[in-house]
């Protein structure tokens, strides 16, 4: 039900296989620090446009960097549905509801291991967690499409 996974090649392998093993939806909680980069994540655009639904719950400061900004503008272009949440203190990746990652520490400059979760109550308590969450997050951006909006010195405003 749950093994431990350890190792940056590893938590990335187990992470592009979560991802590209999703049929119907990702469901994800980002906040810093970010896995690689925290502007590209080419397989959620090639998810998007097989159709998978994604989900995804930002942490509203790291939103204020202007690369992530324009990034999750880009995912949301692409279909993503985003949400912000003003403090966001954990990470997880979900599968289909199926399968989910979750690093050890939430604490950590640098993620080294994580758990892999299979069906199970825990994975069903993540999932009622994310929808919990979800229920509170705001909408981002806030109003209209991202395509509606554009970037004036460093901020997010509508055009």
């Amino acid at each position: 039900m749950v093994e431990p996974v350890e190792g940056q090649d590893a938590l990335r392998h187990r992470a592009e296989q979560l991802q590209l093993g999703a049929q119907q939806e990702i469901l994800a909680i980002d906040c810093p620090p970010y896995f690689d980069s925290p502007t590209d994540n080419p397989i959620e655009f090639h998810l998007l446009a097989r159709g998978v639904e994604c989900r995804v719950l930002h942490d509203a400061p790291g939103l204020e960097s202007s690369d992530r900004r324009e990034f999750v503008l880009r995912c949301v272009d692409a279909g993503e549905q985003a949400r912000s949440l003003p403090s966001v203190r954990m990470k997880m990746l979900v599968a289909d509801r199926r399968c989910a990652m979750v690093p050890l520490s939430f604490e950590a400059t640098e993620s080294t291991a994580a758990l892999w979760i299979r069906p199970s109550p825990l994975l069903t308590a993540l999932v009622t967690c994310f929808d919990l969450l979800r229920e509170r997050a705001t909408r981002w951006p806030p109003t209209g499409r991202a395509t509606n909006w554009t970037t004036r010195n460093g901020s997010c405003s509508p055009s």
